[in-house]
């Protein structure tokens, strides 16, 4: 008899068993250059309460920054990394009501800003 009842009992914890996901931000950048003509991709990033993560495609590689190693401000955050710095900030430009996101990246060999994006982002369940 309790073998049945652990057999009934286990089933049932698992079914009522709750899993949580960390709010945060799934955020879709497209690089300026396309209000020009030129073709780009976006490039997408997330961030939760743990980290920032995104896909290096000139490395091939996921990258994932750990939130205690991000510079975090009033309106923006920056991710150092080895050559460069991603720098997301919200700026409000003349003759608009709503501040918009948008990522800077700074190359330290160059030591100049190489690309500019602007930014949607979205409030996502990140698990």
């Amino acid at each position: 008899m309790p073998i049945l009842i652990m057999r009934l009992l286990i089933p049932f914890l698992l079914m009522c068993s709750t899993s949580f996901a960390d709010q945060g931000l799934r955020i879709s950048c497209l690089n300026m250059l396309t209000a020009i003509g030129e073709k780009h991709e976006p490039e997408n990033y997330s961030l939760d309460s743990s980290e920032l993560k995104f896909f290096d495609k000139k490395n091939n590689v996921l990258k994932k920054i750990k939130t205690e190693d991000l510079e975090i401000g009033n309106n923006y955050f920056t991710a150092k990394l080895t050559n460069y710095q991603l720098t997301f900030e919200n700026m409000l430009f003349k003759d608009e009501q709503k501040e918009r996101m948008v990522l800077s990246k700074y190359d330290y060999k160059n030591q100049k800003y190489s690309d500019l994006y602007f930014c949607d982002y979205s409030f996502a369940d990140i698990k």
